[in-house]
């Protein structure tokens, strides 16, 4: 589906037996239309977010998809944060994370809290630091990294170097010659 957020009616978020959903809101992440901060979706095990903008909450956190109890495989394709510092992922059920966007302004944290977390595509830039206890990438087996690194960031390939860290029972990683280019 693809449409603008505020022609979604808002029970669609809240919809009790959807499984599987693709949305696709507007054609670019500059726009600042709220997409809903949290999703009461709890037999949803699919989804996939493109072009949304993402408004955080009194405390610098946003966890969109704490009620998605069955989520198995999540993308959010060009997304944006706004007002947050931390982006918090925490969901049990979750086996597969792609995250990609093209958006070079807002850094943020990112907090994951995905224990059974196995194949993890992230092309994000600038690269998100890990933050809080929770945030623990040993579960995953398959990774694909591509970040492209700013000229002037001295941040990033420490970043990068701690979520390396974080992948101890890795077997299968793929790093882009783009993210290991020194600018």
């Amino acid at each position: 589906m693809f449409c603008d957020i505020e022609h979604i009616p808002s029970r669609v978020f809240s919809c009790q037996t959807l499984t599987s959903l693709h949305l696709t809101v507007g054609a670019n992440i500059y726009s600042t239309k709220p997409f809903p901060n949290s999703l009461n979706l709890p037999a949803l095990t699919t989804l996939y977010l493109g072009f949304v903008v993402f408004h955080g909450g009194d405390n610098g956190r946003i966890e969109p998809f704490l009620a998605c109890h069955r989520l198995n495989s999540l993308t959010l394709d060009y997304y944006r944060i706004m007002d947050a510092k931390t982006l918090c992922i925490s969901n049990f059920m979750l086996v597969n994370l792609n995250m990609r966007s093209s958006y070079l302004g807002e850094c943020f944290e990112m907090e994951l809290s995905t224990p059974n977390l196995c194949t993890f595509e992230f092309g994000v830039t600038p690269l998100p630091k890990l933050c809080g206890s929770k945030s623990n990438l040993s579960s995953i087996k398959h990774a694909y990294i591509d970040v492209a690194m700013l000229v002037n960031d001295v941040d990033t390939p420490l970043i990068l170097l701690s979520w390396l860290l974080e992948v101890v029972n890795i077997k299968w990683l793929t790093i882009t010659s783009r993210t290991l280019e020194v600018p």
